[in-house]
């Protein structure tokens, strides 16, 4: 594993994703397609929370004690209640980067981590370190790719009675 080069990916993503949000208009941020799914503001709320919450804290709790639980984390079951499309995509994409700027400078300071260090999950078995870094820099991708698939339906959605077709197949 090179954490160096997963860090320097996580790092890139603080800035592309304000690249990816920062143009879209707050109506376009909170459609919901019809078939479900996140809103962009949503999946940007989502991503803040799993920052804060989630992958820094439980990635620091592995490689200092693997034996402590972890937080809990509550589902995004009820994206409703978490009101995240009520709140403002600009500021939501700016605690988003001043978050995941933490979260490099912590990682930064780290030096020669443990990346074996191993976190026994309830449901998922064992769990490393180094697991824990590149399912953070899998899971930006993945959140990428879904405020790509909003933009694509989007587009589909203001083009009723045309075809995406020449464009290519999602």
């Amino acid at each position: 594993m090179n954490p160096e080069l997963l860090i320097g990916r996580l790092e890139a993503f603080a800035y592309q994703l304000r690249q990816l949000v920062q143009t879209l208009p707050s109506d376009q941020a909170r459609w919901r397609p019809a078939e479900g799914g996140m809103s962009v503001l949503e999946i940007v709320g989502h991503l803040c929370d799993r920052e804060v919450l989630e992958f820094r804290p439980r990635l620091e709790l592995t490689l200092r004690d693997p034996e402590r639980p972890w937080p809990r984390v509550e589902p995004d079951d009820g994206l409703d209640e978490l009101n995240y499309n009520e709140r403002n995509l600009e500021l939501e994409s700016e605690r988003f980067q001043r978050e995941r700027l933490k979260s490099i400078a912590w990682l930064k300071s780290l030096g020669a981590a443990n990346w074996t260090a191993t976190h026994e999950h309830p449901k998922l078995g064992p769990i490393r370190a180094g697991d824990l870094l590149v399912s953070w820099a899998s899971h930006d991708a993945l959140m990428a790719r879904m405020i790509a698939r909003r933009s694509y339906d989007l587009s589909k959605r203001d083009a009723p009675g045309f075809s995406a077709a020449y464009a290519g197949e999602w």
